[in-house]
């Protein structure tokens, strides 16, 4: 096989995110920089597609469906039962994504980047080789490389586990389920619980201690565990964990059946699974052994104040570096 070309850039960036969107339009549009994104998926990162727009307006439509069960106190004429069709507003969210992924992809052809959509490896310290999603393959190089790569969610090692979703897949369901559970007690647990439980799913959340949310004040912890068992939120506290999970019945919302076999010999059935169990760097196919980069103890990679690597030249910002999830 004849070896690869290599296309020489000033600026590489992995990773078509908040943080790696904002340091190249900075490169190309202020100084000048020969800039390239490599994006994976599609453009805009975890925010756009599967964290803070597409889980706002989900909020947006519980939030609505309470409001209108209030209304009937303050002199609305409003029916018992409301038809909601989720599939029909999966539909017009999915628009609003769509078009969000139009913009920033715009905005870098407006400040002279180049986009490419595949997987990034090194191959050499500063060369990367982009697999692009019919197979082909194309290398890279640049002096100057920024990993922003983001975060993914994680599975625990439990038997079955691919059968329920994360929060990835929340937001790729048509139809809800009639009843769910939901492992995990961080932030995105306890939105997603919520949402679903305001809109009428049977909502377990399982949970290892007594609240929920436990790096916030304790005041908050009490008060929203509280809260959430007064809406009717089922909070199985100090749950031993799940064994395995077994798929009965395969199919969508109220078509598909799931066991959870737990640790202390219960079981519990339900049409969904959702995993809230933390995230991790996306960072296992990056080969970052070539260049050399230093990860710390949690497996991020490790940078100083001004997000450089142990490795001259190659920078890494955003969820990667396991510092605050923030969205500019």
């Amino acid at each position: 096989m004849a070896p690869l070309d290599v296309q020489q850039y000033d600026y590489i960036v992995l990773g078509g995110g908040s943080g790696g969107s904002g340091s190249g339009r900075r490169a190309a549009g202020w100084y000048g920089a020969k800039t390239l994104i490599v994006e994976s998926g599609r453009s805009g990162g975890t925010c756009v597609n599967v964290g803070c727009v597409p889980k706002k307006m989900t909020w947006n439509f519980a939030s609505i469906t309470e409001a209108l069960d209030a209304g009937r106190h303050y002199g609305y004429d409003i029916p018992e039962k409301i038809s909601v069709n989720y599939r029909h507003f999966k539909e017009l969210r999915d628009a609003t994504v769509k078009r969000l992924n139009g913009i920033y992809e715009r905005n870098w052809g407006n400040e002279g980047i180049d986009l490419t959509h595949g997987r990034a490896r090194f191959v050499e310290p500063k060369v990367i080789e982009v697999e692009l999603p019919d197979g082909t393959k194309t290398r890279y190089t640049a002096p100057h490389i920024l990993i922003a790569t983001g975060g993914r969610p994680l599975l625990p090692p439990v038997k079955g586990a691919e059968h329920g979703i994360t929060s990835d897949g929340f937001f790729e369901i048509e139809e809800l389920p009639p009843k769910v559970a939901v492992v995990g007690a961080g932030y995105i647990a306890v939105e997603l619980a919520g949402v679903m439980a305001t809109v009428g799913v049977e909502t377990h959340m399982l949970i290892r201690g007594n609240t929920f949310l436990r790096k916030f004040d304790t005041m908050i912890q009490d008060t929203m565990t509280e809260r959430y068992e007064a809406v009717g939120v089922k909070i199985h506290k100090q749950h031993p964990g799940i064994k395995e999970v077994q798929l009965l019945r395969d199919g969508k919302g109220k078509d598909k059946l799931l066991k959870l076999i737990c640790n202390d010999g219960t079981e519990m059935e339900v049409n969904e699974l959702l995993w809230a169990i933390g995230r991790a760097p996306e960072i296992e196919d990056l080969n970052l052994e070539i260049p050399g980069v230093t990860l710390n103890k949690g497996n991020h990679i490790a940078v100083d104040e001004y997000q450089n690597t142990n490795v001259e030249g190659i920078y890494a910002l955003g969820d990667v570096t396991g510092h605050a999830e923030l969205t500019p």
